[in-house]
């Protein structure tokens, strides 16, 4: 009898011309869906950052109803024994040489200078009672950004928010600025309270702690126009779309485009501008703006507590 006989099944795998179709398939599907994703985590940044923003400014709204509608201070003396001793809105700052300061752990991020002689408390800020979470001061977007304050330990957990110093006056020194009630804001919605912004320091990205209207009457930091090359205090554009989030002065918060001048306002102007650092304004702002321009009271609209005269 004969045995049937068993042939080996033709087994038939990928040519190479198949696998490197699919493989072109995968690519093209990476290169379309990537972007969606990186797309999608920058909005849901965003999104957390209205909300801190938005969590800061129910605090702000609540310290003043306990205080007679007086704005929070920008920093206050913590004691007399050291003047680097002082509390803030958003924490508090201690000579480092000083108990428990001087012993380690000292913080959980290395000192960003050569030499610290600040701790910083994130814990111990004039609104951390109405917040009772110290994360709602750390923007996602500028987890990056290093800190201005160079010679604090922890000073990389300094907000990414700029605050405006009229409503935010620093009772640290005499003479005393003076205090502005909620009150005296004619148009709260309008007004802004604080918004993401940063420094340029030469060609170094930085945290900004200030700022300030497109022009100032009262001279600020020695300096009396805030639109000249000489402040680099900016509102920046690192959202999505090159968009900022702004509190404002009623608890409210959205999200705007920068202003920025004019391309012949000069090189730094252009760095600025290159880094998303503009101004806000309803208005466009011109290269310069003199004292006497009739349309200060439009360029400062957002800051000023008189919306007829732009103070």
């Amino acid at each position: 009898m004969k045995m049937p006989i068993h042939r080996a099944s033709a087994r038939k795998g990928f040519t190479l011309i198949e696998l490197l179709v699919v493989i072109a398939i995968i690519a093209i599907l990476a290169a379309i869906l990537f972007p969606v994703f990186a797309q999608a985590r920058a909005k849901a940044r965003q999104t957390v950052d209205l909300n801190n923003l938005k969590q800061i400014g129910l605090a702000y709204l609540m310290y003043a109803q306990d205080y007679d509608e007086c704005v929070v201070p920008y920093a206050v003396r913590a004691n007399t024994v050291s003047t680097l001793n002082n509390r803030y809105w958003f924490g508090s700052s201690w000579a480092a040489n000083t108990a428990p300061y001087n012993a380690p752990p000292y913080s959980t991020a290395p000192c960003p200078g050569t030499s610290c002689n600040l701790y910083f408390d994130v814990n111990d800020g004039l609104l951390t009672p109405y917040m009772k979470n110290a994360q709602l001061l750390d923007d996602p977007n500028a987890t990056h950004i290093p800190p201005t304050f160079t010679n604090w330990r922890n000073g990389q957990q300094v907000p990414g928010y700029a605050v405006f110093p009229l409503l935010f006056p620093d009772l640290r020194n005499a003479p005393l600025p003076t205090i502005t009630v909620l009150a005296a804001l004619e148009e709260p919605s309008s007004t802004v309270l604080m918004a993401n912004a940063a420094n340029l320091i030469g060609t170094r990205l930085t945290k900004a702690i200030f700022l300030y209207p497109p022009f100032s009457f009262t001279p600020i930091n020695g300096s009396q126009d805030m639109g000249t090359v000489g402040f680099s205090n900016r509102v920046h554009g690192r959202h999505s779309g090159e968009v900022a989030n702004v509190l404002w002065a009623d608890g409210h918060v959205k999200s705007l485009r920068p202003m920025y001048r004019a391309a012949t306002a000069g090189a730094v102007f252009e760095a600025r501008r290159a880094r998303q650092l503009g101004e806000l304004s309803p208005v466009p702002l011109p290269n310069a703006i003199v004292p006497d321009d009739p349309n200060i009271p439009r360029y400062n609209y957002f800051f000023a507590l008189n919306k007829t005269t732009g103070r």
